[in-house]
């Protein structure tokens, strides 16, 4: 089976949606979706010819669908919070199984749009608010800070302590920040979130 394009996979994306194109040069992009909870989609360093790098759930984003389970347009870096399960999960309501029939991703990163705070042509900023509760009933109201980044050959060198003159790349990265935006401590006693990083 041929893989997509770039130019194959934001075409799709922005016949449903509004997309971020995040740009250096002629070739390096990465294609970042707000509406679907700030994911970066996909990426690619040969421009729209170029072989698409993340995996999109092509059926699911041309239906326009939406599940309540769990959104799966694909991405290749998402956002989430754990802890999934046990007594601090968020995934489960008091008293349900941990199985697959009552697994439920919160609402607040499943669905909604991030809202843009900021852009240029290598950056986004985006942010969004919601409330999780987790399995032992404790709500935590969250403020969620994002920002993708297109990263250069020098802050890559950087980064990896290695030399990368002579390679064709393509780097990003996603800075998540979550902040507390309620009145009440988040404690050991009452579960604790994690940042989630996932991709596909």
């Amino acid at each position: 089976m041929a893989e997509n394009t770039y130019g194959q996979d934001l075409a799709l994306l922005t016949g449903q949606i509004d997309t971020i194109e995040l740009a250096a040069g002629d070739s390096t992009r990465v294609a970042v979706a707000p509406a679907y909870q700030g994911r970066v989609m996909t990426s690619t360093l040969a421009g729209s010819d170029g072989a698409s790098f993340g995996w999109l759930n092509a059926e699911f984003i041309a239906m326009g669908a939406s599940d309540d389970k769990f959104n799966n347009y694909g991405g290749e870096d998402r956002f989430w919070l754990g802890p999934e399960a046990g007594q601090f999960g968020l995934w489960f309501d008091d008293g349900e199984p941990f199985d697959l029939a009552h697994w439920k991703t919160p609402g607040g990163f499943n669905d909604g749009a991030f809202e843009v705070s900021a852009r240029s042509e290598t950056s986004v900023d985006m942010t969004r608010r919601f409330e999780v509760a987790n399995y032992s009933g404790a709500t935590f109201a969250c403020a969620v800070g994002r920002s993708i980044n297109l990263i250069d050959a020098v802050r890559a060198e950087e980064l990896l302590g290695a030399a990368v003159e002579g390679l064709e790349m393509v780097v990003f990265e996603s800075v998540n920040v979550l902040t507390n935006a309620g009145q009440l401590a988040w404690t050991r006693q009452t579960g604790l979130l994690s940042v989630w990083i996932l991709g596909q």
